[in-house]
């Protein structure tokens, strides 16, 4: 059986107690504001690659 183990993880019961919750590298510090840069610029790829040009 898997239990919930935070945003999004899911663990076997019997680790649940033992494994921390995940540390998301981008939620703060220095490294958010590259990170909403470089996923802006990849969004922005994304829409233009998937934009026909004439």
């Amino acid at each position: 059986m898997l239990r919930d183990a935070g945003n999004g993880h899911r663990v076997a019961c019997h680790f649940h107690e033992t494994i921390p919750a995940p540390v998301i590298a981008a939620a703060d510090g220095p490294a958010a504001a590259k990170f909403t840069e470089r996923l802006a610029a990849f969004e922005a790829a994304k829409q233009a690659r998937a934009t026909p040009s004439s």
